[in-house]
């Protein structure tokens, strides 16, 4: 049921404002200056639409008491239903506002009739944080207000009837008071509502017309669609409030079976016989309101008919069937029906409008196809609309009396000529279409979820003989559904006016404003109309579609972020951006502005189409300078790149009246992106063709015996495999790099090894990156290189192993200029019997590597000698000499086992961090500053483990120093332990070389 509203009477020079408002208002709805006939002021942009009643209506319910089921000192409880959407509004006076604020409610409501359950229960639970509160005041009186839907999953439809609730138990929780706000038992009487009636109207047909009838529906049923013809019509007489026969025929109606489905509610198609009308109409519709999706329809067109657009007169009746045959009259009670207008002459003149042809496209293409689609037992084959639009022909409504008629058939020519022109892309849409009322209609049709009046068979156009453009005719929306995104005309293009207006349009009608102010104005006839209706249907009017498709069309018209803006350069008289527009939608660039608001630059403005990008000059005003005037020596002066953080960029979508700013990115983004590509592109563009020491056979690549070089990078492709011949040598100078996606093979020679090198220290170093056979480097020498680098890309080794697995043997690391002299990455290998000396930093770093090193030595070393992070490592026999830092590390999880290990002077021996464990058997360290050392660095690991058997220590500064927590355990002793400060102790503090 819904409360009654009481309307109490203005004063006399009230109606006399309110008149002059109207008329001053009508004057610019039909003053023909193209502007939209709704006007309002969107400032709502960034918040979630709310639709609530008016302060009017809550000042009727709160003072009139309607509705309330609970009342006491603190609170009243009124229990209410605005078009059988069932709501609990709970309001409070001023001395309980600061507990309210923090509100929550938990329900449970008894009903009377449990089979409106799913599960079959009578009792339903929930759960609501009533969120902000809404403050009123009435003759100096506060109140505040919090109301929430009677909403529930279980219940059948999912909208609580409020006739069928027999009990509610509430509690209320007051955040940090800890009390509990019991309201129990409360028995719900009758609820004041409104009483409302349809007018009836009876229709009179013989038995012989029924049967015609009957039989045409059987066939529709049996066919899956209903095609209809003029030979349908049958003869019948209408019976209105006032009992004035009226002559008429009818045939059925519409294209699919849910209009014949039903027993009773049949659709029907009437059309008048000679000038008589019914309510004004000679041709209009008789439906279930369910084609129509009840009060929805209703509501849209009075909203399309207040935007000076084209609208079907759309109402209800009570539908009675008399069957006259020779036994008597059969007397069938329809029951309520729509009402809905259809198209001819009058539609166009009960909207104030000059007489004109009214087109669509002939849809008997697709229901013929869907037709015989379900003959053939294949259901709905038609499918969409894709490929039609393009070609299917025009229609005109009226066929015969326009063709008749000299001046309409000219109208209907130039009509059809217009849209035909506009299909095939001849004509821009302001030349065809009334971009106000067309851009208007696809605002509303977002608005109220309406997308299937855009359907392309829906379609109806009214030519306006005095504009000379199409209007829209507002035609079966279905709405009331929510949005999944906002629609557009299927048939116009992309055009910057079209868009720009329509965002316009889209801005005004996502207002909270002037939904509000709709369902305001017919608020009393969508309660009364519920009410007829709700008699014999069981459905709801949730209005909180609207709010949400508003929500939809906000985000599409304001996005998150719309523009990047790139800093390029600067001077005293200007500024340079590049701005990207990550938007489908126009954007105007308005200023520079400092953070605080003040423009800085002069009144230059520019514009960017969807999804451009382009680099922008702003002129800067006499302000810029004295905007970074500094508190400290009062001199003013931008600062890069400090003071950019303090510019922003002011603009806005076109179309869309809401301002916004967005910070400039301190760089340029992209700046020479193809040379940057193409560069990209030759550093590992394959050029072993050119070289005269290379020859190929299939898909190996043989380098000659010889000394050779080069001052450009050697690339490798994938797919080949390289074999080096023994007494290769290969200069490398200006930064040049060999650089192999396949393996390399070194067959060198004790006395005729390979040998890569830079004479004059300027050459890079060698890479193997993902190749996809093992590498094997046999004598071979490695001396005076430095890392692989190219245009911003950089190594860390002089010789690199990134994924592929390689074996080094009796090979030779030597006075390599870089981080590392040997860096293996995410490889499995195995070093044996090689000399690792004179390296700049490390000699071998692994990373993620499982690998061995046998027999080999490590001189002089500029950092570690061996480190190794995540990685598996076996070491044998193993000598290492005065390293500049750690002699053998291990850190990040990492294993190293070993035997036979001699590690004689330098900063640290063994050192195992951060999860990692060193197990070592016949370990020598001799003269070294600390022997051991044990400890967590990165706090993302953990400890450090070292176990030790068979240890030599000879004339260390310091054996060990082991952290808390970590462990060094020497023929299976645990040593003790120090405070938790190693690290501060490491690195330069006093042991090992500094890592900054």
């Amino acid at each position: 049921m819904l409360i009654k509203k009481y309307k109490s009477k203005p004063a006399i020079i009230v109606w006399l404002l309110l008149a002059l408002v109207l008329l001053v208002v009508l004057s610019i709805a039909f003053s023909g200056n193209g502007n939209s006939s709704f006007k309002t002021t969107p400032d709502d942009i960034n918040e979630p639409t709310i639709v609530t009643k008016s302060n009017t209506d809550l000042k009727e319910i709160i003072l009139d008491k309607l509705n309330v089921i609970y009342s006491d000192s603190l609170v009243s409880i009124h229990l209410l239903s605005e078009t059988g959407v069932g709501e609990l509004m709970f309001v409070y006076g001023k001395n309980a506002y600061p507990k309210v604020l923090t509100d929550n409610f938990s329900t449970s409501i008894v009903l009377k009739d449990s089979t409106k359950t799913i599960s079959g229960k009578n009792r339903l639970h929930f759960y609501e944080q009533p969120g902000i509160p809404e403050e009123v005041n009435f003759f100096g009186k506060r109140f505040i207000v919090f109301k929430f839907n009677l909403e529930s999953e279980d219940y059948i439809g999912g909208y609580i009837d409020v006739e069928n609730i027999k009990v509610i138990h509430t509690s209320r929780h007051i955040g940090g008071v800890g009390a509990r706000y019991s309201i129990r038992n409360i028995v719900v009487d009758k609820i004041v509502g409104l009483q409302a009636a349809l007018p009836t109207v009876t229709i009179k047909l013989n038995n012989r017309s029924f049967k015609k009838l009957e039989k045409k529906r059987y066939g529709a049923l049996r066919n899956g669609v209903l095609e209809s013809y003029d030979t349908d019509l049958v003869n019948v007489s209408l019976f209105g409030l006032d009992s004035t026969q009226l002559k008429a025929q009818m045939r059925l109606k519409g294209d699919w079976t849910q209009h014949l489905e039903d027993e009773r509610k049949w659709s029907f198609r009437i059309i008048m016989d000679g000038d008589k009308t019914f309510n004004g109409m000679r041709k209009f519709s008789l439906q279930a309101p369910v084609t129509r999706n009840y009060l929805w329809e209703w509501l849209f067109q009075r909203a399309v008919r207040e935007a000076d657009i084209v609208s079907l007169r759309y109402s209800f009746v009570n539908l009675n069937l008399e069957i006259e045959s020779d036994s008597g009259i059969e007397k069938r009670p329809i029951g309520i029906m729509a009402v809905e207008e259809s198209f001819d002459k009058i539609l166009i003149e009960n909207n104030r409008k000059r007489e004109g042809v009214i087109l669509a496209l002939d849809e008997t293409i697709i229901w013929g196809k869907r037709e015989k689609g379900f003959h053939l037992g294949l259901g709905n084959v038609a499918g969409g609309t894709r490929g039609f639009k393009e070609v299917v022909p025009i229609r005109v409504f009226n066929q015969n009396k326009v063709l008749s008629d000299s001046k309409l058939r000219k109208q209907f020519e130039v009509a059809k000529n217009l849209f035909e022109g506009y299909r095939s892309g001849i004509y821009k849409t302001s030349e065809v279409f009334d971009m106000d009322k067309l851009t208007s209609f696809l605002a509303l049709t977002n608005l109220f979820g309406g997308h299937h009046g855009l359907w392309v068979f829906n379609l109806r156009f009214y030519y306006n003989p005095i504009s000379n453009r199409l209007e829209p005719i507002c035609f079966d929306s279905n709405s009331g559904i929510k949005l999944d995104k906002v629609r557009e005309h299927p048939f116009v293009f992309d055009e910057p006016e079209y868009k720009e207006m329509l965002l316009e349009k889209l801005h005004l009608v996502s207002s909270a404003q002037f939904i509000s102010d709709l369902l305001e104005r017919y608020e009393g006839q969508l309660n009364e109309l519920y009410t007829a209706l709700n008699s014999e249907f069981d459905f709801a009017f949730d209005r909180s579609i609207l709010a949400y498709n508003s929500g939809v069309i906000k985000k599409h018209i304001n996005p998150d972020k719309a523009v990047t803006a790139h800093f390029i350069e600067i001077n005293k008289k200007q500024i340079t951006l590049q701005i990207k527009n990550l938007t489908n939608h126009k954007i105007r660039l308005d200023a520079i502005t400092h953070k605080d608001g003040r423009f800085l630059s002069k009144n230059d403005k520019f514009e960017l189409s969807p999804n451009e990008s382009r680099y922008v000059t702003f002129g800067l005003n006499r302000y810029f300078r004295n905007a970074f005037v500094s508190k400290k020596d009062k001199v003013g002066e931008f600062a890069y790149p400090k003071d950019i953080a303090k510019l922003k960029i002011k603009y806005h979508i076109a179309g869309v009246n809401y301002s916004r700013t967005q910070d400039i990115i301190p760089f340029s983004h992209n700046d020479g992106l193809a040379e940057s590509v193409n560069k990209h592109r030759l550093m590992f563009a394959s050029n072993y063709k050119n070289l005269g020491f290379v020859e190929e056979s299939q898909d190996t690549l043989f380098f000659k015996s010889g000394r050779f070089e080069v001052s450009k990078n050697i690339i490798i492709p994938k797919g080949k495999k390289v074999v080096i011949a023994a007494g290769f040598e290969l200069n490398l100078t200006q930064n040049a790099s060999l650089i192999s996606f396949s393996p390399l093979i070194c067959n060198g020679l004790i006395d005729a090894p390979v040998v890569f090198t830079s004479d004059d220290g300027t050459g890079g170093g060698v890479f193997v990156s993902n190749a996809a056979g093992k590498s094997i480097i046999e004598y071979s020498e490695f001396t005076n290189l430095s890392n692989p680098q190219m245009n911003g890309w950089a190594l860390s080794g002089a010789v690199n192993f990134y994924d592929s697995e390689v074996l080094i043997t009796n090979s030779l690391f030597s006075e390599n200029r870089c981080e590392d002299g040997l860096n293996i990455m995410n490889s499995n290998f195995v070093i044996d019997n090689s000399i690792f000396r004179d390296t700049q930093s490390d000699a071998f770093d692994g990373d993620f590597v499982t690998g061995r090193i046998l027999n080999s030595t490590f001189i002089n070393s500029g950092n570690d000698a061996i480190d190794v992070s995540g990685s598996r490592l076996t070491l044998t026999n193993i000598e290492i000499r005065n390293p500049s830092d750690k002699a053998l590390s291990g850190g990040e999880a990492s294993e190293i086992t070993g035997s036979n290990i001699k590690i004689i002077g330098g900063e640290i021996g063994v050192v195992s961090k951060d999860l990692s464990a060193v197990k070592l058997t016949g370990l020598v360290i001799e003269d070294t500053r600390l022997g051991l050392s044990s400890f967590q660095k990165k706090t993302e690991y953990g400890a450090g483990l070292i176990v030790i058997s068979n240890l030599t220590l000879i004339n260390n500064e310091l054996d060990y120093l082991i952290e808390n927590n970590s462990v060094l355990t020497i023929d299976g002793v645990a040593v003790q332990t120090v405070s938790n400060n190693i690290i501060d102790q490491m690195y330069g503090g006093e042991y090992g070389k500094s890592s900054r």
